[in-house]
């Protein structure tokens, strides 16, 4: 049974490791003192936004509470537009699924809770960086670019 879960401010450290053993298995962190480093700036960031109420971390997880699929949505504050766009933007990063589970439909089920997040936020734009593996499920997903900077009008 897969489930989906909100990840609340107490889980924190989990997600934290996860986000770094990634960076570090990619040769993006070079020592355990720069791990260091960067897990007290992820921490103080991801704390933040949960003080502001504008960042989402949505997971499934196995029948053995392990993630196997996560998204993560923070509100980006810019400059009002006008009475229906309060320059609130959303954006999109750390999408993933374990690679054995993927195409079973749980990045989208990912995505739809980050966009009902969204829209309870009054958030008008949703951007995101895609890679060229994830660019055609971004486009099926109503996401629109010509390269992978991509945008969803709410």
């Amino acid at each position: 049974m897969i489930n989906l879960k909100i990840i609340e401010q107490e889980k924190l450290d989990i997600i934290i490791k996860l986000r770094l053993e990634l960076w570090k298995e990619l040769g993006k962190i070079s020592d355990s003192k720069e791990y260091d480093f960067l897990y007290n700036k992820n921490m103080d960031f991801f704390e933040k936004k949960f003080k502001e109420n504008s960042i989402r971390i949505s997971t499934l997880q196995n029948k053995n509470d392990e993630i196997i699929s996560i998204g993560i949505g923070i509100i980006i504050d810019k400059p009002p537009v006008n009475y229906e766009d309060l320059g609130k933007e959303g954006y999109i990063f750390n999408m993933n699924t374990i690679s054995n589970l993927r195409n079973k439909g749980y990045g989208t089920i990912i995505l739809n809770d980050l966009v009902d997040f969204f829209k309870t936020q009054n958030v008008k734009r949703i951007t995101l960086n895609a890679n060229e593996k994830s660019f055609n499920f971004y486009k099926k997903n109503q996401f629109n670019g010509s390269d992978l900077n991509m945008s969803r009008i709410l």
